[in-house]
This record gives structure tokens, sequence and C-alpha cells, in this order.
């Protein structure tokens, strides 16, 4: 019987062990045939490695004489190292002794500890060439429980004709693997086989927790116990900006992406309007009468039509101070706001057009909104301190129009900012978080938004609820995907529109919702975590006093609102895609994605104490969605909150397809198929009894 062993170490040029290289030994069995493996073996912490094999291993590979071994080092199955042929085995163990790996870089490693020397594990550690050409992504890794990281990638991952030597730059990610908290220099034309790098210091604060930070170790823009209230439909809304407008003392300010001369806010009692000074036009014209000073900010862009050549001179013979904010290509201003007298804000969901108007009944053909389709949207009234991180926007705004545009003239002066501390017990906190285009406001832009929901993602345990015009950033869906996949309790409930009313985005969104687990050949009301609805309108229709008709038409989701475990909440302007977020990336190579983001703004809310303030804008918005009127006091049921949704979008089906059809609720499963009629169709519903009008 021939047994053996073979043992040895690696070490690099400057004698430091190798660890986690894989060691194979072959026989060597002819020029004109391939080796054969008998076994590998991983080095470890010391370098070390030891193989043993025995006789049954090799023994078809020769006869009466003992086989001829090779040793070979590996990374990433490529090969690295091999030895000198080591002859016929005439001891049991062979030691081949320290091996020594230089003359290449074959890894990099280093330590990342926080503010307090504390160490962080999990992190997502990545290695980036930088190279000539494109970089090139080498090899990545998780912090371990002391905070190191070891990398390690052959050198094939960066040897070029004309660069032998790589140029490594170190990315960190979060948990998730998904979000960039941190980027090194470039370490250039490293030698050494193994690169030792500095220890990397990140705050606590940018990795952990639910609070904004803008990549600071302070929450950024923040305010305790605030005095807000989320306004669902615009409706609703409308009242509430139309009575501040009224009751505006000394100033208004306005930023708006649409602003249609002929807008009308608000309606009489029975629906008609002919008094032509509640456009909002004349509502402004009234109050600039009263010696208030209004100062408007239109969106104009080169690309999507606007409204600021009509309102300009709509407001010609006034003192009333309108500008454009210019864009170009796929990014725009975006952020909705009013300001009045410093005291009283909104961040507005909907642009001033007629089409937008609806209440929460949601109804088919209603007059009052030009017959269009039915439209959901959220706003939020912020009074008080927290008014003025609003206000602070708009002046921004305004002064670098005024540098860019008027010689500096008509700059604002923001004259206070809220007090950070408070002697009352804190039982609620409110974050203002922002998007601005690179190169505007200031150079690098901001994405506090995009923090925050990264933040929301991470921290969330139990649910997290989207209701958002758009998902088609690309970001969030793997964030979302990866939370779920670590945590099986978590759950994901979605309502979005199956038609943006940007036609590229759709064929976006179904594959985000894909790479979130999402089968487009299974029911979705099947998947044990995600739940994707829609929102429908409905009505029964008499062509006759014998004939009835359900007539059924998708409600437009226009609202850009989060939640997650009751609390925490998001209400503002920013969609879920890429122009809202981060970067244009929908747009492909058509232009540079980094270069377009919307100005965007969203308040971020924290429930602490059980002060359920969360809790009621859940209850408010699920109550609506699913015809459920007092919310308080339901339970969930043993599926989570998604089996809720589950049942009452599977009742709806049950009830299109009843002798007379009918709909409890609003909702109803997300579907793949193009037009409304098909949707429908997919869900197994006879539409025969019933009239699907497109949107």
């Amino acid at each position: 019987m021939v047994n053996g062993c073979v043992l040895g170490r690696l070490v690099d040029e400057d004698d430091n062990p190798i660890p986690y290289l894989e060691v194979r030994v072959n026989v060597d069995t002819n020029i004109f045939l391939p080796d054969n493996k008998l076994e590998e073996r991983i080095t470890d912490n010391d370098g070390k490695f030891k193989i043993k094999f025995h006789e049954e291993d090799f023994k078809d590979f020769y006869d009466d004489n003992k086989p001829n071994l090779k040793l070979e080092i590996y990374i990433d199955s490529e090969l690295l190292f091999t030895s000198p042929l080591m002859g016929n085995i005439t001891d049991d163990v062979l030691d081949v002794g320290t091996i020594k790996i230089e003359g290449q870089n074959i890894g990099i490693k280093g330590r990342i500890i926080n503010e307090k020397g504390n160490t962080i594990q999990g992190l997502v550690v990545m290695a980036w060439d930088r190279d000539f050409g494109p970089d090139e992504f080498i090899g990545s890794t998780l912090t371990d429980k002391d905070g190191y990281f070891n990398i390690r990638y052959p050198p094939q991952k960066y040897l070029k004709i004309i660069d032998k030597r790589p140029d490594i730059q170190i990315i960190i990610k979060d948990y998730l693997g998904v979000f960039e908290l941190y980027r090194t220099d470039t370490y250039k034309d490293i030698e050494k086989t193994f690169l030792n790098i500095d220890e990397i210091i990140l705050d606590s604060s940018w990795i952990h927790g639910w609070f904004i930070t803008l990549n600071d170790n302070k929450k950024s823009r923040l305010i305790r116990n605030h005095q807000s209230e989320v306004l669902v439909d615009n409706d609703n809304s409308l009242k509430y900006i139309v009575d501040a407008i009224n009751k505006a003392k000394s100033y208004i300010y306005l930023t708006q992406f649409e602003f249609f001369p002929d807008f009308i806010p608000i309606f009489l009692s029975d629906g008609k309007q002919e008094n032509t000074e509640c456009l909002m036009v004349d509502l402004l014209k009234r109050a600039e009468k009263r010696e208030v000073k209004i100062r408007i900010i239109l969106n104009e862009n080169a690309v999507i039509p606007d409204n600021y050549a009509d309102i300009f001179s709509k407001f010609k013979d006034t003192n009333v101070n309108v500008r454009r904010f210019p864009t170009s290509g796929p990014h725009v201003m975006h952020a909705k706001i009013l300001v009045v007298d410093g005291k009283d804000s909104f961040i507005i969901g909907s642009p001033f057009r007629q089409d937008y108007w609806d209440t929460s009944q949601h109804l088919i053909n209603d007059t009052q909104r030009d017959e269009s389709h039915p439209v959901h949207d959220v706003s939020i009234n912020i009074k008080g301190e927290a008014a003025v991180y609003i206000e602070e926007y708009f002046m921004e705004m305004w002064n670098y129009l005024s540098d860019e545009y008027f010689h500096g003239q008509d700059k604002l002066v923001l004259n206070s900012k809220p007090s950070s501390n408070t002697k009352e017990p804190v039982k609620s906190i409110m974050q203002v978080a922002r998007s601005i285009t690179p190169g505007t406001l200031n150079k690098n832009s901001e994405r506090g938004i995009l923090e925050g929901y990264r933040r929301a993602i991470g921290e969330a345990r139990e649910y997290i609820y989207i209701e958002n015009q758009y998902f088609t950033n690309r970001l969030l869906a793997k964030a979302l995907k990866k939370a779920l996949e670590k945590n099986p309790q978590l759950q994901l409930i979605m309502v979005t529109n199956q038609d943006p009313d940007i036609p590229t985005y759709r064929h976006q969104q179904n594959e985000n919702l894909q790479v979130l687990g999402v089968d487009t050949d299974k029911e979705i009301l099947e998947h044990p975590q995600i739940g994707v609805f829609t929102l429908w309108a409905s009505k029964i229709v008499s062509s006759n006093p014998n004939s009835e008709k359900l007539h059924v038409q998708p409600i437009y989701v226009h609202s850009k609102v989060a939640i997650a475990d009751d609390k925490w909440a998001t209400v503002g302007t920013a969609n879920l895609d890429g122009s809202s977020l981060n970067s244009a990336d929908e747009f492909g190579i058509a232009v540079d994605p980094e270069k377009h983001l919307n100005m965007e703004i969203n308040a971020f809310l924290m429930d602490c104490d059980n002060d359920n303030h969360v809790l009621k804008i859940r209850n408010e918005l699920w109550g609506e969605h699913l015809g459920i009127g007092d919310l308080s006091s339901l339970n969930q049921l043993q599926q989570g909150w998604l089996g809720l949704w589950n049942k009452v979008a599977a009742d709806n089906i049950a009830s299109l397809n009843s002798k007379n059809p009918w709909m409890k609720s609003t909702i109803l499963p997300y579907s793949f198929k193009i037009s409304a009629e098909s949707q429908i169709k997919s869900m197994k519903v006879d539409t025969r009894k019933i009239n699907v009008m497109e949107k």
C-alpha cells in the first residue's frame, strides 16, 4: 500500500503567511495526457497546508513504479504557481518546506473599525483595478468578526499588455452589498504579493440606524416633536393649500413642476365652478393685492413641455416674481413645495393641472378633473419650526438662480433654523431630505432621499410598504431583494402602476420585479414575502332600466410614500426611479446618468415612545385601498400584513367573477400584461359582464 502526505507553507516576499489559497497535488501521468488531481486543501491562517492521499487515489496512473507528483497553487481556479517535478515518493511524508510567492500582486487586506475603535463585521468590501481601459472588478469579501478583510485574486484579473501591476481601489458597501459607504484612494502600481492597507475608520452613524446623516456624524435637518399632517388625495390637500394662501400675510414661496393657468384647486359643494377667482392663478393674485410678496420657481426643461411662459405672462402686470429653473436632458426641477409666512409649508404630491385633481372616491369620468383617469396622490402639511427646512430649500434654489441668471439680485436670507434642543419628551422625529442636481446648489449634488430609503430597507424587520408612481431604480430593487433574502420574516407590499406614464419605464419596472423574485408565469398572490398591487376604480352603470354593467378603470398612482414597521415613513416628491434618487440610468447610453438627477424633497417621519404618527398614516392609506373603515383594531393574519392584502385582492377577483360583478375595494394584483383588459383577464376574470376602461 502506497500512502502519502505532502505538507508545506506559503509565504509572501516578507515571509508573512498567505492563508486561503488552494493547493493541489496532481499526478503527472504523461506529457501527452492531462494531469489528474489527487487532493486539494486550503492554506490555514498560518499559510500551512497538509494534503493526504492513498494508493487507491492514483493506482490507475502507474504500474510498478511510484507516481511522479507535482504541486500547483490556484486562486479562483486560475493557476498561480507550479512546483518543479518532485520525483518519486520515497517516504510517506513529503515536506516541501516554505514556498515563497512573490513577483506579482495577488491580494489586498486591511481592517475596518468605527470611530470608537470597535470592529465592524459583515460589511461588503470590493476591489477594483483602475488601470487603463475600463475598470475591472477583481474580488470581494466580507469583514470578519474582528473587522478584517482579505481579498485574493489571480494576476489574470488585472494583467494587461502595457501594464503588469494593478492600481487598486477599495469600495466598501453596506451589509446588503448594494449601497456604497466609502471608497479609498487608488493604490498605484502595486508590487507586493499582498498589500496591507491602513485601517479604515467609518462613523457608526453612516452604517447603522434609521437616520439620514449625509455621510456626516450628525443627523441631517432633524426636528423633534414636529407638527405635520399627511394629506391623502388632492381634493383634501388642495383645501389646505388654498386655506394657507388665503391666510398669507407676509410672503408665499412656491415651486412647481407644472402649473397650468386654468387650474382650479377647489370646487363648490354642487361640483360646479363658475367663479374664476378660484383659479390658482387668481388666488395668488388676490394675495398679491394684500401686499403678500410672492415668489414662484417653475421647471423649464429642454425635453419635457413646461408652463413657465404661460404663468410668467399671467403675472406680468403684478409684483409676483416668477423664475424658471432651467434643466436639460432627463432630469427636472421636480420638488413641489409651498411656504407661507415661514410657519406653514407643504410638500405637494401633484403638479397644478386639472387631470390630477381627485377625491378619495376616485370616481370614473369625474368632470372636475376633465374626465381623465382617476389619480391617487399624497402630500404633507408641515407647520412650525420644521417649515424652515422647506423654506431653506426654496431659498437655496432662488439664490442659485439669482447668482446664475440675475447678477446676484433679490437674494433671500434664512432668518432662523430650528432648535435641536427640547425639554419635552420626544415622541416623533422628522427629517427633511433632498435630491440636488449636480452643479446647481452645490458641486457634488445631494442624495439624502436615497440614503433614507437605504437605511429603512436595511433596518426594517417586519414589513416595508411602498406606494409609488414608478419602481425602476435598480439599486432599490437589489437592496430589497437582499433584505428579503436575509430576513425570511420580512414582507414587501407595493402599490404601483402597471402602465407608467413614461413608456420606457414599463420594461425596466418589470425587470426590477423579476429581480425581486416575482415570477411572471405565476400568480403574484402566491409569493410568500412579496405582494405587488394596483388600484382600480369601479362603477355600476345602467344603460337602460334592465341592464347594468360594472365599469372598471385603473387609478393612476402618483404618490411617493413608503412605510416600515409602523415606525418609519416618508412622503414627498421623489419617485423610485434613477432620476429622482441617484442617477438617470434608465436611459442607457443616451446620457451620462451621473449628471442627471432631479431636484426633489421628501419628509421622513420616525415615531418614538408609541406616538403612532406613522401608524395613523398607514391606517388612512390602507383603509382607503383595502376598503376597511377602521384598521386600528385590525390584527395581522397568520401570514402577516401581506396575507391581509392578498385576501382582499383575492376577494375582489372573486367578486368580479360573481353573477353581479362588483369590487369591495380598489386593489388587484399587478399584471405584466399591456392593456387594462388583458390585465384583468390575466387574473382569470370573465370580462363579458365588465366594461374595462383603459387609462
